[in-house]
């Protein structure tokens, strides 16, 4: 028992531990615990004893003959701690004696927790220095990007991997100033660092991107979690810039640039890697992120000429028709790529960075024009200004202009609907836009059937080609198709989706599909002649 004589009033405390359950066999908690005078402060040192090893006079751990050393090793830390606590107990008792300090809960638990926090017990005229580590802002963003999920459910893994990057720069941000205080997430503090992006150059767009974050984590997840209880942080009112967008880079190369980069000979063996991925991409059209897909036999199936997978961003499926350019890459990487991960997280801006060099190798000097998200007009060779994205633009432009529907080809890029196709990638002239009105209408010729001949497999074949047209399939895909039953698989398997989106009625498409051995020429007919009403009177 201490006691003091302070300001004419007898102070007690006292230090005892005690077990929860003394009298149990189990183990049982051990507790620190505090006397302020009538006051009881009582707080858990992270340990478990058996009641048989405790000295309950002694308060402490005692060894006993049937004991093994697992055991010993415990014991002995156990005690450890007890003295620690206990010396802290002791330094703060005659701190307050001898600078006449009326002691205090908080004090008192902050001495204990620091204590079984391993954090060293200093003293200093003006108190007890609080020598716990402040909080830190960039942990709590980061904790509470890791609690986000739990308020908003409905926030995609994407959407939470790009906050993350976010973050990376307000980190950087910290390390620059060389101060990583929790009282940086305050208004004043993230104008601070508004400032900081834009004198780094960073574009609106990112400014306001990482400034939104910063803001969605204080006010929806620090200033409402109860894990943030106690870091005394307020909702921040933040004016983000305007989402000023750059106009979408839209470039097709060429066939000669294609060659270019094709016959570049003088590139390093990673460079070699770089462009062989980016000219996968234009035979393939696939997103960086997908490329994996088309390597690893795992992640897909193969179905007559085409590579089956399913999207990593959208999560639909997606499909690659097996050329001749991709088998050959295919080919050359069969054992793995030497110096580059294709699961790598942000490929894309990878293979973009690399592309860059491999393109100014390859002599691709065309000026582009685009307008900047300052809305400035800028004028730069293509080696500075292609990405990864450029490939898949040539991709679905050349199927575009090649007559290709966009609703079909959708499948081929891994699309949810044609939103995004329409929008960001399909990028025709006008010489291009009167093309394909011309092909539309021979392509109809080609395909339209004389239903006053139909009553012979030649006919009938026209006629799932009609309903495949309708369907949004490609002359390409379906002109030197004379196989009546792969028709018909196509018909049921890669436009049964499209079928069933604008309402059709599937018992038709499925009866013709699934008794295609049974049923007569006539019911066939009459079958697939419903399949075509029923897409025309739904268009």
């Amino acid at each position: 028992m201490h006691k003091s004589n302070i300001n004419k009033k007898e102070i007690k405390l006292s230090l005892n531990f005690n077990l929860r359950f003394p009298n149990q066999i189990k183990q049982t908690t051990i507790f620190a615990i505090i006397y302020n005078g009538r006051k009881q402060i009582k707080i858990s040192i992270g340990y478990k004893i058996s009641p048989l090893f405790w000295d309950n006079k002694m308060q402490m751990p005692k060894v006993i003959s049937e004991i093994n050393e697992n055991e010993i090793e415990k014991l002995k830390e156990i005690t450890e701690k007890i003295i620690e606590i206990k010396f802290a107990f002791s330094k703060y008792f005659l701190y307050i004696c001898t600078y006449h300090i009326i002691p205090n809960e908080n004090d008192i638990r902050d001495l204990l927790t620091r204590c079984l926090t391993k954090n060293k017990i200093k003293m200093a005229n003006n108190g007890v220095e609080n020598v716990k580590r402040e909080k830190k802002a960039t942990k709590a963003l980061i904790k509470a990007l890791e609690l986000y999920p739990n308020l908003n459910s409905i926030v995609k893994e994407s959407t939470l991997k790009t906050y993350g990057y976010d973050l990376i720069s307000f980190k950087k941000y910290c390390e620059e100033i060389n101060r990583d205080s929790i009282r940086m997430l305050s208004e004043n503090e993230i104008n601070n660092y508004e400032i900081y992006l834009r004198k780094n150059g960073n574009s609106e767009h990112k400014i306001r991107s990482s400034m939104r974050i910063i803001r969605i984590l204080i006010n929806n997840v620090i200033c409402k979690h109860p894990y943030f209880k106690n870091y005394g942080i307020k909702k921040v009112n933040i004016d983000l810039p305007k989402d000023i967008k750059s106009i979408d880079l839209k470039v097709e190369l060429t066939e000669d640039e294609i060659d270019s980069i094709k016959n570049c000979y003088e590139l390093t063996p990673k460079q070699c890697e770089f462009r062989d991925l980016f000219l996968l991409q234009i035979y393939s059209g696939q997103r960086a992120s997908d490329l994996h897909n088309l390597f690893d036999s795992t992640k897909h199936t193969l179905i007559d000429d085409y590579i089956c997978f399913t999207s990593r961003k959208e999560g639909v499926r997606g499909k690659v028709k097996r050329t001749k350019e991709v088998l050959e890459i295919l080919e050359r990487y069969k054992e793995g790529f030497r110096h580059i991960d294709i699961n790598k997280e942000k490929l894309s801006m990878y293979i973009s960075n690399g592309i860059k060099l491999v393109a100014k190798k390859s002599n691709l000097n065309r000026i582009i024009e685009y307008t900047d998200n300052k809305k400035q007009i800028q004028r730069k060779p293509l080696y500075e200004v292609i990405s990864s994205h450029f490939g898949r633009h040539t991709f679905i432009t050349k199927k575009i202009r090649e007559g290709i529907p966009v609703d079909t080809l959708k499948y081929l890029t891994a699309h949810k609907d044609t939103q995004a196709l329409t929008k960001y990638y399909i990028h025709l002239n006008l010489k291009d836009e009167i093309n394909q009105i011309e092909n539309c209408k021979n392509q109809i010729g080609l395909v339209s059937v004389d239903r006053r001949n139909i009553n012979n497999n030649n006919e009938l074949i026209k006629e799932v080609k009609e309903a495949l047209y309708c369907l949004g399939a490609s002359l390409d895909e379906i002109v030197d198709i004379n196989d009546y039953h792969k028709l018909n698989e196509m018909l049921y398997i890669d436009y049964h989706n499209k079928y069933q989106e604008m309402g059709c009625n599937m018992a038709y498409i499925k009866d013709l599909y699934l008794s295609e051995e049974t049923t007569s020429l006539k019911d066939k007919r009459d079958l697939i002649s419903k399949v075509i009403e029923e897409v025309k009177r739904k268009k």
